[in-house]
């Protein structure tokens, strides 16, 4: 499934909510899955970006704040994925 946008931008709806401008916060989902799931959307996001696509500035901003917030968490708690683009 795609997003409305899935003419010009492509994302799927998994990442809708970080182009959106609506990051989740780490505490708002500290398991795992969750903070993968953030983990890779910031990833994407930053990716498309970098490819010179539209992105949400404001989403971009929020989601460098966020990564950073992760990565200076402490504990088990926090986990990464790596990932490998398509193109």
């Amino acid at each position: 499934m795609t997003t409305e946008n899935d003419n010009k931008q492509p994302y799927s709806t998994a990442f809708a909510i970080l182009v959106n401008g609506k990051l989740l916060h780490s505490q708002h989902c500290p398991h795992v899955a969750g903070q993968t799931a953030v983990r890779l959307g910031i990833w994407w996001l930053k990716e498309l970006d970098d490819r010179g696509y539209p992105t949400n500035a404001e989403a971009l901003e929020n989601a460098l704040k966020l990564q950073k917030e992760l990565d200076s968490t402490e504990g088990s708690n926090v986990y990464y994925v790596s990932v490998t683009p398509l193109n």
